[in-house]
């Protein structure tokens, strides 16, 4: 059996798009259940901060690194329909597609331009995504370009992430395409794990210009 420390070397390790599929390619079963036996911490937090910013349940969502549609399912509990998944792996978008939150999922690269128009979507998340052998830091420039004026982004970084993908978005905000509301504080990704319970993350919320 495939320890988490095993998977996670295998997927932050990744050089390349195709070693990267064939690491989610062997993980997409069991991830969720590996990742909820160590307390893993986003889908618990993301649909809280996507409620406190994004009232309205209508809104359009991307959600940009979808995977299995774990925090997608979350918030359909919580009212919200409108949801694009996209992601890199098919088998990871094959067990998104069994959670019905999507209304359109589609096979996408964070490291190229999106074939979504410019403000195409009121609200944006991207989740573990944004991170060592994933999407390359210029990505953000394209979730933020997709996102309407007063739009939200969301985006989680963990603190070894944020050396090569902080100053893009503090640039963004320099030039007038974002502006900060909230980040938490730091806190560990995956709590319950001997061995990864001290990687800590941030969520960082904007709000679009």
């Amino acid at each position: 059996m495939t320890s988490l420390s095993e998977h996670l070397a295998r997927v932050y390790g990744s050089t390349d798009p195709e070693t990267l599929q064939q690491a989610y390619r062997d993980w997409a079963r069991d991830y969720n259940a590996d990742l909820a036996a160590v307390g893993y911490s986003y889908p618990q937090l993301v649909p809280a901060l996507i409620a406190r910013h994004v009232t309205d349940p209508a809104s359009r969502l991307l959600d940009a690194g979808a995977g299995t549609g774990w925090i997608g399912g979350l918030l359909q509990v919580l009212g919200y329909h409108n949801l694009t998944g996209i992601d890199l792996s098919a088998d990871m978008l094959a067990v998104a597609g069994t959670t019905g939150a999507y209304r359109e999922l589609r096979r996408m690269n964070l490291a190229e331009t999106l074939d979504f128009s410019d403000g195409s979507f009121d609200a944006c998340y991207s989740v573990g995504t944004f991170t060592p052998g994933h999407a390359p830091p210029h990505g953000l420039r394209e979730l933020a370009r997709m996102v309407r004026p007063g739009g939200v982004l969301l985006v989680s970084l963990t603190e070894p992430a944020w050396t090569d993908y902080g100053g893009v978005l503090h640039r963004l905000c320099e030039e007038k395409r974002l502006r900060v509301v909230e980040h938490t504080p730091p806190f560990p990704v995956f709590p319950y794990s001997a061995e990864e319970r001290d990687l800590l993350a941030r969520l960082e919320v904007y709000r679009a210009h």
